[in-house]
């Protein structure tokens, strides 16, 4: 289906207000938007055996207090604009981090990535995962582990845009050794589509269109303030 997604999820009616709340220990996903716009949800963990959670399941949940991450895949938007989320660690189940996923999370800090892991990498940042998260501290070593373990490895040239000269260098030098090294890894450049479907559905997720600006040097649209 084409064009903007509608956002459905918990806390979307009129005077919603979902502050507490425990997960089932066996749930595997937690679906697209289900908890869209619960700004009083307060969760600090996430069950043991979740491995998914769909795009902007938590967007704008700007109470949430998870101290560690340790899901499989975190898609699309997942925690966009959760304004105090500040965990400890992004743990070595994490294998996949969308688009977005962690846009606008200001609060984000310093952030342990991969932390106790004794097999090679084998974990992809997509584009601007990070971006506006100017506190974040997190080192990128863990993906210096080229060349045989890396070949499902990789982090976008966009991941950390605007958020501090630190990580900024980090990336870069990051991809100085991978060229070093020889790595199967490249600078990967991106290119959006201003009439995407993607394009769409991200906008749908911002509150209002007065809010999206085209950044004509990159050729997107970011929506800010969270």
């Amino acid at each position: 289906m084409g064009g903007a997604h509608e956002p459905r999820g918990a806390c979307l009616g009129p005077g919603a207000a979902l502050a507490t709340l425990a997960l089932p220990d066996g749930l595997t996903t937690i679906g697209r938007d289900a908890f869209h716009s619960c700004s009083s949800l307060a969760l600090t963990e996430l069950p043991s055996k979740l491995d998914w959670i769909d795009p902007f399941a938590f967007y704008e949940c700007k109470s949430l207090a998870l101290t560690e991450i340790a899901v499989e895949n975190i898609l699309k938007g997942a925690f966009l604009c959760c304004t105090a989320l500040a965990p400890k660690a992004i743990t070595c189940d994490v294998l996949y981090i969308g688009r977005a996923a962690f846009r606008g999370c200001t609060s984000l800090g310093r952030i342990e990535l991969w932390r106790d892991c004794d097999d090679n990498c084998n974990l992809e940042i997509e584009p601007i995962a990070f971006m506006d998260c100017k506190k974040l501290d997190m080192s990128l070593d863990v993906f210096r582990c080229c060349p045989e373990g890396m070949r499902n490895c990789d982090v976008h040239s966009s991941a950390f845009d605007n958020t501090n000269e630190t990580m900024q260098r980090r990336l870069t030098s990051l991809f100085d050794w991978w060229n070093q090294q020889g790595c199967p890894q490249t600078l990967r450049t991106w290119d959006w589509d201003s009439s995407s479907d993607e394009e769409a559905d991200v906008q749908a997720h911002c509150s209002g269109a007065a809010r999206c600006t085209l950044v004509a040097l990159l050729g997107w649209r970011r929506c800010s303030p969270c």
